[in-house]
C-alpha cells in the first residue's frame, strides 16, 4: 500500500529549510561584510575560525576552518541528538560554510567599496552593529526552524542532553569569553575586542527579539458580570478560546468566574473594544507570554 503524501507536510518541511537558507545566507553576507575585513566577529565557532583564518595568514578558507571545527560537535551530536534536528544542523552548517567561502571575493569588494565612499575612513562601530545585526537575524531565523549551525549551540544541545543542566546562555558566555582571549592574544589589540564584544551583544540581542518576538502573545484574564456574553464574542469574533476559572471575590465572599484568554498581539484593541462594549465596568488584566505553543499558535514540532 503507497504512502499517501501530506502537501502541507512537504510544504512545511521544504518551508523550513528555504527560511534556513535565508538564514545562513545573511549570515555569511555579515561575516564577509562586516567582520572579516576588519578582524571583528561575533563569538562561537565562527569567531575562532576568524581568528584561526588570521593566524594562517588566510591561505585556508573560513568556511573549511568552520566545517573542521564543527566535525567532532557533529559526530559526537549524531549519537546523541536526534538525527531530524542534526539532518537540518548539517544543512544550515555546510550551506553556512559553502556561502562563505563562494561570496568572500565579491562581498569583500563591497566592503572595500563601502570603506571607498566615505573617504577611505573606517567606521568600525557602525560595521560591528551591522554586522551583529545581520548575524543575529540570520541565526534567529535558523534556530526557529528547530536547527542551529554548529558551535556553541550545538554544543549546549548536547550536554542537555547528557543531563548537563547548562543554559544556552551559559554555554554561549564562555565561548564567547574564549573567542575575545584568543582575538586579544593573536591581534594584540584591545579596542578590536572591544568592537567585537559589541557585534555579540548585538547578535543576542537579535536572536532573543526573533525568538521571543516571532512567539510572543498577550495573556488577559478579564473579571465581569457578563462573563458569557464576553466570551462568546471573543469566540465568534476573534477566533481565540476562552476559558472560565473559578474564584472567590475575598472583598465579598462571592464566587465569581474569572476568564482567561490568549491572543496575539495584533488582536490586542479587537479584545479591550469588544470587553469596552460589552461591560465598561469590567476587571482587565494583561499581561505578556513570551512563548505559546498548541492550536492557533506555534505548534509543537517545531519547537521540540
Amino acid at each position: 500500500m503507497e504512502r499517501k503524501i501530506d502537501s502541507k507536510t512537504v510544504f512545511s518541511k521544504v518551508l523550513d529549510y528555504l527560511i534556513m537558507f535565508v538564514g545562513v545566507a545573511i549570515c555569511a553576507a555579515g561575516v564577509n561584510m562586516f567582520f572579516i575585513p576588519f578582524r571583528i566577529h561575533s563569538g562561537g565557532i565562527s569567531g575562532v575560525a576568524t581568528v584561526l583564518y588570521y593566524i594562517f595568514n588566510q591561505k585556508v578558507p573560513l568556511g573549511v576552518m568552520i566545517i573542521a571545527l564543527n566535525l567532532p560537535l557533529f559526530v559526537i551530536g549524531l549519537k546523541v541528538i536526534g538525527k531530524r534536528f542534526m539532518l537540518r544542523t548539517t544543512f544550515a552548517t555546510l550551506v553556512y560554510t559553502v556561502i562563505i567561502d563562494t561570496t568572500s571575493v565579491w562581498l569583500g569588494n563591497v566592503s572595500a567599496s563601502i570603506v571607498a565612499e566615505n573617504n577611505s575612513t573606517t567606521d568600525m562601530i557602525l560595521f560591528s552593529l551591522f554586522g551583529g545585526c545581520m548575524m543575529g537575524i540570520g541565526l534567529g531565523m535558523v534556530f526557529t526552524r528547530n536547527a542551529c549551525t554548529g558551535g556553541s549551540d550545538l554544543l549546549a544541545e548536547i550536554l542537555r542532553k547528557k543531563g548537563i543542566s547548562w543554559s544556552m546562555g551559559t554555554i554561549m558566555f564562555f565561548f564567547d569569553l574564549f573567542t575575545i582571549v584568543l582575538s586579544y592574544i593573536v591581534f594584540k589589540n584591545l579596542m578590536l575586542c572591544l568592537y567585537s564584544v559589541i557585534a555579540i551583544f548585538t547578535s543576542m540581542k537579535l536572536i532573543d527579539f526573533i525568538l521571543d518576538g516571532a512567539n510572543i502573545a498577550k495573556a488577559v484574564f478579564i473579571i465581569s458580570d457578563s462573563n458569557d456574553e464576553i466570551a462568546e464574542a471573543i469566540m465568534s469574533e476573534l477566533k481565540r478560546g476562552v476559558t472560565g476559572l473559578s474564584g472567590r471575590g475575598m472583598y465579598l465572599k462571592k464566587e465569581r468566574e474569572t476568564l482567561f484568554c490568549v491572543v496575539k498581539n495584533r488582536q490586542l484593541p479587537a479584545l479591550k473594544k469588544i470587553v469596552k462594549n460589552v461591560d465598561r465596568k469590567a476587571f482587565l488584566i494583561v499581561t505578556t507570554a513570551h512563548e505559546v505553543l498548541g492550536e492557533g499558535f506555534t505548534t509543537f514540532d517545531k519547537e521540540l
